[in-house]
């Protein structure tokens, strides 16, 4: 049922639960017929029209000035009949009526002479009846009823004075929304709250007599306008105490007209969304107008005032200090890897020293030194070493950030942003230099701690040191706590929910600290109990160690305590990643050079290099763990900057379609402020250009903009609302991702279709691009197409629009094309909308810099921002890839600290075997055989562990696209050039590093070396 009013239509659904919708200016809805004819001749001043149709036919009554016709459309002409009446009403035959005479059926039954309504109903002595030719009795009706309206379907309702009445053996009053109240205009219904003496009681209400009819003994639930405008629809609950005539109140009987009741203060601050204390009217008995003045003066003050002082300067201050404390944070977290690889160098060049030192160290046990003596030594020397380098570490730190201050300034000046201005403090690089120091001196004391252990006889004749049976107390300290920390790990996925990723990275830090827990009861201490062989026990623990990672890493993630759809996190990625480059190294040292070896014994390479290579693989085969720690430095440099740089090549291949994704098919765009709109039509001609000749333009898309709260019955979030014009639908919008296919099979056809279905709209990427940190989408709302959706005006929440997700628009949109995009006139008729964008589009006879140029000149004048699409967004991307690249070389450093430290480690490693040099020479190596072996010693090292680290790196680059980029439909992308740059460049580097230590090893004579003395 429809029912018309001055401000528009109410529609009232069948069911009586359901809202009513109301529909106003703006939004059409067929109520009358659409004739085909021409209407008959009629008067120019009518009072009403009322349209029948019965089996095909048209009726027509009429009510005018001067009389009351029916009119009957036959023989394709308007035929007046003999009817008269002002309503049409059609049981069983077509009948007239009106007020005053009652009903006439068209065969001329007159119904009696009884005050008649429309709908074919006659009223007389508080009873209604139905005429159909003869009189039928359906109810009796209340005297309330003002007798103008009536409607009968087993229930009586009627109008009153004060809105309507269903009687349904019990009479329930209906009120209208909102109320015409003299010199305020149109309100909403009030209720009068106070904190008087005559105020009722919290939870109770007295009625007006517009609520008189109400069941006093049944509650109330009243829902108040600003919360329920807001989405807050839970109603308070308020109990009937009885009518407002009962107060006894000066002009209180006056206040029925305009409020429906009279409720407690506390309730009406719930109903009206108010704070504790707000109120609207204030009413001062016994005090004169100067006392309330300086009243008022003693109270008012900021806190009164609701005044806010903002120290804006400080926040943009504190504001940069945390997006400069976040850079600081990015390089510290990739400047760990660099730390890990000093640490692994330091812990390298430690036990070269305590190698090399092992006779003079036994010397001074021999008279007297005792362990703890020792390790003092060690941490004096190590201490005067560590402060210098950390003074002088300190100070090329400092060179190191001016470098990359003038790098990102270098950046951000061509995106036309201020650059990073360098300084530092002098607390911050003390703290620097002591962090150094400090990590430096705990390696030292744990690499004391292990060399101080030396067998006094063993050291002095030169001796290897021997196996034991027994299990040291160390080791069982160390895999006690490996096992510990694995079941501290496993207990603590418990105490984050379900859908957390975190609960990935703590179940493999739990599995992999399990594993290195346990496997060396199996490797090592029970063939040391048992009695087996124990030769290569510590590199078969090495071994499977590393396999037992490496297979771990291929468990499918549904083994993980996680809910179903929760992917793994960057974090996750990075402890997988320095696990796996751990597995890779223990697997390498221990499983690879007795692998090569039996290779070479079985090929055609036995005779030809045979006896260089095993040599040559001996020294790393005999020194496990050294060589762990080198390869462990290289392949943790590698496997970062592969992993940085992969991420660089993959995120290039995706943003390649943001130009067109941002564009569509214009070139350039106009731009203002909302505060400053544009005011230019869809016809260049009337833009008053000069420079610029009209005719180059081809197309013009016109965006207006406005500001609405977002609904989807769960969440509600404000959001920009976007409307495009026939201009930018027809030329070429923005590509969809994905759209309903009932409004087109193109995306041409689906954007046209916006034009035709008005409650239609096209969303971002932002609502359909899932968070695999949270599960949820970016926007914090999922927006899935044919989900429905709710606009409300930010301004005016009583103005509303239901709407329904037609499509996504493409995955760049949420960075250049944010927004709900719709028909541009609903935007502006409905919520105000004011073009903030212009796409324009030129032909191939002028290039878009041109065009660009010369509209800025004719526009900037009136506040026009002129730019070519496609140059911003390649800025912004150029802008990211230029940080990318700092980044990488800022974690290349980790490669020369590499290469600086196998350098060194050859060097000390010639200086230590200039006897087995000699040795080898007077078996008869030749110098071009010493020369292949140090070789393949030194690449062996490090080119395996560059290789570890890239293979790891390629891997945890695959697990990455699995995770983020393969859903978007972006293509994988192998970072194949940094890959072999970074192996290939990194091995050549090495060689250059460790020639002249090599080259002084070839130099080295039997004679020499024999009958040298230290």
């Amino acid at each position: 049922m429809l029912v018309a009013h001055s401000d528009g239509l109410v529609e009232v659904p069948d069911d009586r639960d359901e809202d009513l919708t109301h529909h106003i200016e703006g939004k059409e809805v067929m109520v009358a017929a659409l004739f085909e004819q021409e209407l008959p001749e009629l008067p120019s001043t009518i009072f009403s029209m009322d349209y029948l149709q019965v089996s095909g036919e048209d009726w027509l009554a009429v009510s005018h000035i001067t009389g009351k016709e029916v009119y009957h459309y036959s023989n394709s002409e308007w035929i007046e009949t003999e009817l008269t009446g002002e309503w049409l009403h059609y049981d069983g035959e077509v009948m007239a009526g009106s007020p005053t005479t009652g009903w006439t059926t068209i065969s001329g039954t007159q119904s009696p002479n009884w005050p008649a309504v429309k709908g074919g109903l006659l009223i007389d002595n508080n009873s209604i009846y139905s005429f159909d030719g003869d009189e039928n009795y359906l109810a009796d009706f209340d005297p309330v009823c003002d007798e103008r309206v009536f409607s009968y379907d087993g229930e009586v309702i009627c109008s009153t004075a004060f809105g309507a009445v269903v009687d349904s053996g019990e009479l329930s009053p209906r009120l209208p929304l909102t109320v015409d109240i003299g010199g305020f205009g149109v309100m909403p219904q009030l209720l009068l709250a106070t904190d008087g003496p005559l105020s009722p009681a919290e939870g109770d209400v007295l009625i007006s007599s517009r609520l008189s009819l109400l069941n006093s003994s049944e509650n109330v639930l009243f829902n108040g306008l600003i919360p329920w405008a807001y989405g807050d629809i839970s109603p308070t609950t308020l109990e009937i105490e009885g009518n407002m005539s009962s107060i006894n109140a000066p002009g209180f009987d006056e206040l029925e007209s305009i409020i429906i009741g009279f409720v407690n203060l506390s309730d009406g601050e719930i109903l009206a969304a108010s704070d504790e204390g707000e109120r609207s009217i204030l009413v001062v008995n016994g005090a004169n107008q100067s006392g309330i003045e300086i009243w008022l003066d003693s109270i008012s003050g900021v806190e009164s005032m609701n005044l806010k002082i903002v120290a804006a300067k400080e926040e943009a201050l504190q504001t940069a200090e945390e997006g400069a404390g976040a850079l600081s944070a990015m390089f510290l977290v990739f400047g760990a890897f660099t730390i890990g690889a000093g640490i692994l160098l330091v812990l390298t060049i430690v036990m070269m020293l305590a190698e090399s030192r092992r006779a003079d160290e036994a010397i001074m046990r021999a008279i007297g030194l005792k362990r703890s003596d020792m390790r003092s030594l060690a941490l004096m020397e190590g201490m005067m070493t560590s402060f210098a380098a950390s003074v002088l570490g300190g100070i090329f730190g400092l060179f190191l950030a001016w470098l990359v201050s003038l790098a990102f300034s270098s950046v951000f000046a061509s995106a036309g942003a201020d650059g990073i201005a360098y300084s530092f403090s002098i607390e911050s690089m003390l703290v620097g230099m002591s962090s150094g120091f400090i990590i430096a001196m705990v390696t030292l004391w744990g690499t004391a701690f292990w060399t101080s252990k030396l067998n006094i006889v063993q050291a002095l004749r030169g001796l290897s040191p021997m196996r034991k049976r027994g299990i040291p107390w160390w080791l069982i300290l160390l895999l006690i706590v490996f096992v510990g920390t694995g079941l501290l790990a496993g207990l603590s996925i418990f105490t984050f929910d379900s859908s957390s990723p975190l609960r990935f990275a703590l179940w493999h830090v739990m599995a992999s600290c399990i594993i290195i827990g346990l496997i060396p009861v199996f490797t090592f201490i029970l063939p040391h109990i048992r009695g087996w062989s124990i030769r290569n026990s510590g590199r078969n623990t090495m071994a499977a160690i590393g396999i037992s990672l490496a297979l771990w890493a291929l468990s499918p993630d549904s083994w993980a305590p996680v809910d179903s759809g929760v992917k793994p996190d960057e974090i996750t990625f990075a402890v997988m990643g320095i696990i796996q480059v751990f597995a890779g190294v223990l697997i390498l040292t221990g499983v690879a050079p007795r692998l090569a070896s039996w290779v070479i014994s079985k090929s055609f390479l036995a005779k030809r290099i045979g006896p260089v290579a095993k040599v040559s693989l001996a020294h790393p085969a005999a020194a496990p763990l050294r060589t762990a720690v080198i390869m462990g430095m290289f392949s943790l440099t590698v496997f970062s900057v592969i992993v940085l740089a992969g991420y660089s090549v993959q995120f290039e291949e995706h943003s390649s379609g943001y130009v067109e994704d941002a564009s569509g098919e214009f070139e350039i765009l106009l731009s203002s402020s909302r505060q400053v709109p544009l005011e230019l039509s869809s016809d260049p001609n009337e833009w008053n250009l000069e420079t610029t000749d009209p005719g180059d333009i081809d197309a013009v898309g016109i965006v207006n903009r406005a500001v609405v709260w977002i609904d989807d019955d769960e969440d509600r979030i404000g959001y920009i609302l976007r409307g495009v014009d026939s201009g930018f639908i027809e030329h070429g919008a923005i590509p969809l991702e994905d759209w309903d296919r009932a409004l087109g099979e193109t995306q041409q056809e689906a954007w046209e279709s916006l034009k035709i279905n008005e409650n239609v709209v096209f969303v971002d990427s932002s609502f359909a691009l899932i968070d695999p940190n949270t599960g949820e989408s970016i926007s914090g709302m999922n927006l899935p197409i044919g989900k429905s959706i709710l606009l409300i005006d930010i301004s005016n929440p009583g103005n509303s629009r239901e709407v329904v997700v037609g499509g996504i628009l493409s995955q760049s949109s949420q960075l250049f094309s944010q927004g709900i995009w719709m028909d541009g006139e609903i935007v502006d008729e409905q919520y105000g909308g004011v073009v903030t964008r212009i796409y324009v589009s030129h032909g191939s006879d002028i290039s878009s810099a041109e065009l660009e140029k010369s509209l800025s000149s004719d526009l900037a004048p009136d506040g026009v921002y002129t730019s070519i699409i496609e140059d911003e967004i390649l800025l912004i991307l150029g802008l990211i890839f230029a940080i990318l690249t700092i980044f990488q070389a800022y974690l290349a450093l980790g490669l020369v600290v590499g290469i600086a430290g196998i350098g060194v480690v050859t060097y000390r490693s010639v200086s230590e075997r200039s006897g087995q040099i000699g040795m080898l020479r007077a078996l008869g190596f030749r110098k071009k055989m010493v020369m292949s072996g140090m070789i393949i010693e030194v690449s062996w090292t490090s080119l395996l562990g560059m290789i570890n680290g890239a293979i790891v790196a390629i891997a945890f680059h695959y697990a990455l696209y699995q995770t983020f980029w393969e859903e978007q439909g972006a293509e994988l992308i192998l970072p194949w050039f940094e890959v072999i740059s970074m192996v290939l460049g990194g091995w050549i580097l090495v060689l250059f590093a460790t020639w002249i230590p090599v080259s002084r090893a070839t130099k080295v004579t039997p004679s020499q070396a024999l009958s040298s003395i230290d």
